[in-house]
């Protein structure tokens, strides 16, 4: 696996990156929008900030990769059909305790079944708003779009939510509910919740626009059509972690349930680079029934997920 960035900053308010990597939009465990649960893709991103980063407006064009072959042309193995992909998301803070955002997400059509199309005109255009107004929601490119909300009390506590639809006709979309607890009861202590629904209805008009990379979901990892609830905490005392995590899946209505739990007890070794001793275990109960034991060491320099 290879990953980086170069960034620029052009002024204190605006940045330029380069990229090939992992993209997550939302404050949940899960992003139903975009997670950064799938492989690492090229990108490039314009993020500005404006009122005093009360306003962030960030825009991104990528390219993505499905699993099927072109046609067999003058190289030795026939290459994989790509798609474009650009995302635009605006986020207002009007109060200090108070984030809402808003996001817009297009893949583009680049091939078909029998030939190559080059990206049109608008791909281009970092206008928020522009792919859903040229577009639609159901047009040749297939558009979605999402909303993520979050409220902080002066207590130590998040509550915050997401909402994601690709098809007004269709009613197919997903929202997520979630809540931060900071310092509950004993400082040290973290704990967060989460629940997730999602009913994306199937493919898109043309198959090679879905919302995936590499064949793996651009949201949730788990796919369109389930149900979780998800819970985890963690504990730090000066270097010492001890975390803990749980969740169930039902999907497809309630076709093939998955129920996941693991813990973890360490120490944090380095700071600057976060890297962690770890000793602990898991029970996964599915199709077929498994327990683990682990130890490990670490650099949490991306998330990973098993969980699904």
């Amino acid at each position: 696996m290879s990953f980086g960035n170069l960034a620029f900053l052009v002024n204190s308010s605006w940045m330029i990156e380069l990229g090939y990597g992992k993209n997550h939009i939302g404050h949940g465990y899960r992003s139903l929008i975009l997670s950064d649960a799938i492989a690492n893709q090229p990108y490039v991103r314009n993020t500005l900030y404006l009122f005093d980063k009360r306003i962030l407006i960030a825009n991104t064009w990528g390219s993505l990769q499905t699993m099927q072959r072109l046609p067999l042309g003058d190289t030795p193995e026939s290459l994989f059909r790509r798609k474009g992909f650009t995302t635009h998301y605006i986020s207002w803070i009007p109060a200090k305790n108070l984030e809402i955002g808003v996001f817009e997400g297009t893949l583009w059509r680049v091939a078909d079944s029998t030939q190559t199309y080059t990206l049109p005109w608008n791909y281009y255009v970092g206008i928020p708003g522009s792919g859903l107004g040229i577009e639609g929601m159901d047009g040749r490119n297939n558009v979605f779009v999402g909303a993520n909300i979050r409220y902080s009390l002066s207590r130590g506590a998040t509550f915050y939510g997401q909402w994601i639809s690709d098809s007004f006709e269709n009613n197919s979309g997903g929202f997520q509910l979630g809540f931060k607890l900071y310092d509950p009861f004993i400082p040290g202590l973290y704990v967060q919740g989460e629940w997730n629904n999602i009913d994306l209805k199937g493919l898109p008009r043309n198959r090679f626009q879905s919302l995936s990379h590499f064949n793996q979901p651009l949201g949730h990892p788990g796919g369109g059509q389930l149900q979780e609830v998800l819970l985890l905490t963690e504990y730090r005392y000066k270097r010492f972690i001890a975390r803990a995590k749980g969740n169930h899946i039902i999907y497809d209505s309630g076709i093939d349930p998955l129920s996941q739990a693991e813990v973890e007890f360490g120490f944090q070794l380095n700071l600057k680079t976060d890297v962690e001793f770890l000793i602990g275990g898991g029970a996964r109960s599915a199709e077929h029934s498994s327990i683990w034991a682990m130890a490990t060491l670490r650099t949490n320099l991306h998330r990973t997920y098993n969980d699904f």
